[in-house]
């Protein structure tokens, strides 16, 4: 069963969000080897808290753009009372399973 969410309402938005939070949720370290593999650059704090990261912290990585990397609870607590991402300010259906139904 397929469940619906109002992409206009924050508490429907946040639920959603954490029927996915495992899928996002990624080890630091395993981003800095992806990042130094192309050369870039990797964010070294949370643009949310302003603290920095830890190779072995769970971190969440959002699909809007590689480098919008959160402290779980920093972004949770974000999409608590917001519904865009923290830094492009995409709306937050980005981070949605595809199989949610938004109305």
């Amino acid at each position: 069963m397929t469940e619906t969410y109002d992409p206009n309402n924050k508490d429907d938005i946040f639920a959603a969000l954490q029927t996915r939070v495992d899928e996002l949720k990624r080890k630091y370290s395993d981003i800095e080897r992806e990042f130094s593999r192309k050369k870039k650059q990797i964010p070294v704090m949370c643009p949310i808290c302003m603290d920095n990261f830890d190779s072995s912290q769970q971190v969440i990585q959002l699909t809007c753009n590689k480098n919008h990397i959160f402290h779980e609870p920093c972004l949770f607590q974000w999409y608590s009372k917001n519904k865009n991402c923290p830094l492009c300010r995409v709306k937050n259906t980005h981070a949605l399973p595809e199989n949610l139904n938004i109305q």
